[in-house]
């Protein structure tokens, strides 16, 4: 990492909510991912943001870049 990288957010926690599941609090903002039998789904409030590992990896860092 270079002088002039900076993070894609200033504090991000990760809390597992169970068998599947986990909370994650970034930048303010509180995202769940939850894996299932249909693939990984990204959710923001009761929203989904994304879809599969890649797709719901891209979404958050998407809009977290967009704030």
């Amino acid at each position: 990492m270079s002088m002039t990288d900076r993070p894609l957010v200033d504090f991000c926690a990760l809390e597992r909510l169970g068998e599947g599941a986990m909370s994650i609090l970034a930048g303010g903002r509180r995202y769940e991912l939850k894996v299932g039998l249909d693939g990984v789904r990204l959710y923001e409030g009761n929203q989904l943001v994304g879809r599969s590992g890649f797709e719901a990896l891209a979404a958050f860092l998407a809009q977290q870049q967009r704030r």
